[in-house]
């Protein structure tokens, strides 16, 4: 909060149980079900995107990757409680395909 007021760009956050990087280099996000079952495809597409920040902000902070990887972004799983939801694409990994 800011002055009292709740910062809704982070809102993301409530939506995300964990983030686990594999040795692969690829993230798997783990959101609660509940909550991601009443979220249309663009905002879960945009919690997967702010997951992927989420860990590559990270990692540029402790300078584990370079500009043209944090640029090129990591492949990302985004789930809801054990099911799959949406993952990146092979070709473009800050864009996400639904698992329908």
């Amino acid at each position: 909060m800011k002055n009292g007021a709740p910062q809704h760009e982070y809102d993301w956050a409530m939506y995300l149980q964990s983030v686990t990087l594999g040795q692969d280099h690829r993230l798997a996000a783990h959101a609660d079900a509940l909550k991601v079952s009443s979220l249309v495809l663009s905002s879960r597409k945009q919690l997967a995107t702010q997951a992927q920040k989420l860990v590559l902000d990270s990692m540029a902070k402790q300078k584990l990757i370079t500009d043209p990887i944090r640029k090129r972004g990591i492949y990302v799983s985004l789930y809801a409680g054990k099911t799959l939801i949406l993952d990146s694409k092979e070709n473009n990994f800050n864009q996400f395909l639904a698992d329908e």
